[in-house]
């Protein structure tokens, strides 16, 4: 085996022989750590040890070459792919892992859609580095397949090799990719309670109408039970985090800012018009690439997933999670994440 690993195509799957010292005791202690990396990286159910390494045998999943074949290469894969291995070294620099034992071959990086988060491949105990598995060559990879015409595809990737490349060289700070974290808001009603009690609404006024032989007096009690239904079901309030890429002159990091959240219009910058929401009830705070929420002394209170804030009190949000203002099933917002692409 002259590399330290090899990927073999095959009709259901790819194999991947990986040239490692390691026992299999060392190599389920290594996955077993890695699993801290969480989304960005896929584990392999199946792995063999053999003569100098081990083999892993991985199916069900699209690689980007693969994806490639059938669809052209876009922004929300290049940002996706960019923040995607901005994690993974800070990710990999917090549990003491090596970067670049995680793999970035363009035919194994591995995503259910463009959309998703990309997975990279743990080779443990195989002797990997910036020669033999390089960011940049990827990339080159990519720009040699993304059309000149499509300027700003081709850009983005353009300086993405610049400045993956002088990062490789210099084995400085990975470079910062996200500039800034922009807050949206999305209003809507919880339909699905709305529609369970129109429903029940629906068969007691049937009953109604049966028993008192009615329709004018059913179609009444029917409009007032929606009326009254739609007035009081609870609005949610989703936030999604939307990562704006450029590429940062001074390395990675934002001005900290903060949204505030009330039934104070003027001071508000997400005004909530219900008296359980207290005039300056919370604040959501962006401080870096980080997230936090402190409740501002509230009188019905902030939670988050269900835990109320000490009044006063600050944690850190993360994606995925919900905070409450006023109660656990008032006025709720669910963190998210959403690339997007801006060009400098």
């Amino acid at each position: 085996m002259d590399k330290e690993y090899v990927l073999n195509r095959e009709r259901k799957g790819l194999r991947i022989r990986v040239k490692s010292s390691f026992s299999g005791l060392q190599i389920k202690e290594s996955f077993e750590k890695v699993e801290k990396i969480g989304a960005y990286t896929y584990i392999p159910g199946g792995i063999t040890k053999e003569a100098d390494g081990y083999g892993l045998h991985i199916r069900g999943k699209i690689s980007v070459k693969d994806y490639l074949k059938s669809e052209k290469i876009d922004k929300n894969l290049i940002c996706n792919l960019l923040y995607s291995l901005q994690e993974l070294w800070r990710l990999s620099a917090q549990s003491n892992l090596s970067f670049y034992n995680f793999l970035f071959d363009y035919d194994a990086i591995f995503m259910d859609s463009p959309d998703s988060n990309m997975e990279f491949i743990y080779l443990p105990g195989a002797k990997l580095n910036k020669y033999n598995n390089s960011v940049r060559d990827m990339l080159m990879i990519l720009l040699i397949q993304c059309s000149s015409d499509n300027s700003e595809v081709f850009d983005c990737i353009e300086n993405a090799v610049e400045k993956i490349g002088i990062w490789e060289e210099t084995e400085e700070p990975f470079p910062g990719f996200v500039t800034e974290i922009v807050p949206k808001v999305k209003m809507f009603r919880e339909w699905k309670n709305f529609v369970i009690a129109v429903g029940c609404s629906s068969v007691v006024a049937i009953a109604f109408w049966i028993v008192s032989d009615s329709l004018i007096i059913w179609l009444l009690w029917l409009i007032s039970s929606v009326a009254a239904v739609l007035l009081t079901a609870p609005v949610k309030l989703e936030f999604l985090q939307i990562y704006k890429f450029c590429y940062l002159k001074d390395g990675p990091g934002m001005d900290k800012e903060e949204i505030t959240v009330g039934r104070d219009e003027k001071w508000a910058d997400y005004y909530i018009d219900n008296l359980i929401i207290s005039r300056r009830h919370a604040v959501i705070i962006q401080n870096g690439e980080s997230l936090f929420v402190r409740d501002l002394f509230s009188t019905n209170g902030t939670y988050v997933d269900g835990k109320r804030l000490a009044s006063g009190e600050e944690v850190e949000v993360f994606p995925k999670q919900t905070i409450c203002f006023g109660g656990e099933y008032n006025y709720s917002v669910t963190l998210k994440r959403k690339i997007i692409f801006k060009k400098l």
